[in-house]
Formats: C-alpha cells, sequence, structure tokens
C-alpha cells in the first residue's frame, strides 16, 4: 500500500542540499550545540558576566573620553590600536571625525567580543576556537570599512 520508491530519501536529499547551501556546509547541529555550550559555560560564570559588564563600561567611557578629547585635538593617541595584521584604518582618512570615532569603536566592540568568547572556563577547546572564529567574522561583516557611509575612503569616492 505504502511503498517508498526512493521519493522520501530524494526529499531528504533536497533538505540536506538546501540547507548546506544556506548553512555554508556548516552543521546547524553543530552550530547550536558551540552556541549553547558557550551560553551555558557563560550562564554558570557570574564572575566572568561580571567582567565582561566591567568591560564593556569601561571600554564606553574610554571611548567617550577619547571621542571628546578628539574632537578637538586631531593629533589624540587612539584609545586602542588595530591588530598588527589589520590593515583596513590605516589610510590617514580614518584620523578624521567622525570616522576616527566609528573605527575606534568598532574596535573595542571587537575587542569586548574577544573577551566574552574566550577565556570562559567549563567551554571546549573546539568550542571556543569556532565561536572566536564565528564572532570575528560576522563582526568583521559590519566593519565600518564596509560601508561607503561610515567608510571615510568609500565616501569620498561617493561625493566624486
Amino acid at each position: 500500500m505504502f511503498q517508498d520508491d526512493g521519493q522520501n530519501e530524494n526529499v531528504d536529499r533536497v533538505i540536506r542540499a538546501s540547507l548546506a547551501q544556506l548553512t555554508n556546509d556548516i552543521s546547524p547541529a553543530a552550530l547550536m550545540l558551540t552556541y549553547v555550550d558557550w551560553l551555558s559555560s557563560l550562564a554558570a560564570s557570574p564572575g566572568k558576566q561580571m567582567s565582561l559588564i566591567q568591560k564593556a563600561l569601561k571600554k564606553q567611557f574610554r571611548l567617550s573620553a577619547w571621542a571628546a578629547q578628539s574632537a578637538f585635538d586631531s593629533s589624540a593617541e587612539p584609545c586602542i590600536e588595530p591588530l598588527p595584521q589589520d590593515r583596513r584604518f590605516r589610510h590617514e582618512s580614518w584620523r578624521s571625525f567622525p570616522y576616527n570615532v566609528i573605527y575606534q569603536g568598532f574596535l573595542l566592540h571587537q575587542q569586548w567580543w574577544f573577551n566574552a568568547t574566550t577565556g570562559l572556563r567549563g567551554l571546549s577547546p573546539h568550542h571556543e576556537q569556532a565561536l572566536e572564529f564565528g564572532a570575528r567574522q560576522w563582526l568583521d561583516m559590519w566593519a565600518p570599512s564596509n560601508f561607503p557611509l561610515t567608510n571615510p575612503q568609500g565616501a569620498a569616492q561617493d561625493l566624486r
């Protein structure tokens, strides 16, 4: 009465192929396990949570003070330097307001997420590496250098 002539297997194959395309061949289950491992480890670490809150507040105050200073003194030293391999913000146009504040805020945000995704007791090393990599990629996608309105070089080209 109910014959399986391979159609059920074909449905599974189509679904898996579509999912693989959507997730760039990364298992959604593996991503979920990584996220749940991080979230449960963080939930069980109130000290780490407090540390992250303190770091976020310190970074915000640091950026605010630096932004106020740099608004009047264009030679003010940046409050954070990009990593040596990060060449996105080397052009001189990133030193002018408001682009200097935008990229400094981005770098501080990036540093905070690195702290949030690493050094967490109970998190497996593999999940830590995957999470840190994924967070960095996600943040890089939203970097101010990727958008014409937040990139001084892109904005200058748009005005031409």
